[in-house]
């Protein structure tokens, strides 16, 4: 399945750009990672929180995925809890309901060991995924 997953979302374009790459995906659970590039950093040397937020957004639809399901951001709650200075940037998203209509997950984004930021992500669930 994984591979499946990573072949559909390389038509993700904008996350492939960013150089997003898919870890682990089963179980209605994803892992994304990204690496520190200059171009995704803000003048404090800091990965830019639009990085950190396309990073949880796309890790939570690859978990999502994970169940066979298409589905596609309709809310977001974002906290950014510490500066993301590290080299290497890891996205957990765990389900907390799986829904007929609705998935939610907290997708955590860590700096190396450190946490950095915090989602709770409500998608719309559109149907079948079609690998």
């Amino acid at each position: 399945m994984l591979d499946k997953l990573k072949k559909f979302f390389q038509g993700d374009t904008f996350a492939i750009s960013l150089g997003i790459e898919i870890v682990k995906a089963e179980n209605g659970m994803g892992e994304c990672t990204i690496k520190k590039r200059a171009d995704l950093m803000n003048a404090n040397d800091v990965l830019q929180g639009g990085a950190l937020y396309t990073l949880a957004d796309f890790t939570f639809a690859v978990g999502a995925a994970s169940t066979g399901k298409l589905c596609v951001t309709s809310t977001v709650s974002a906290s950014y809890v510490k500066p993301a200075k590290g080299n290497d940037f890891r996205a957990v998203a765990t389900p907390i309901n799986l829904g007929r209509t609705l998935y939610t997950y907290d997708v955590e984004v860590f700096d190396e060991s450190r946490l950095v930021a915090k989602f709770t992500i409500t998608g719309c669930v559109l149907g079948e995924m079609n690998l």
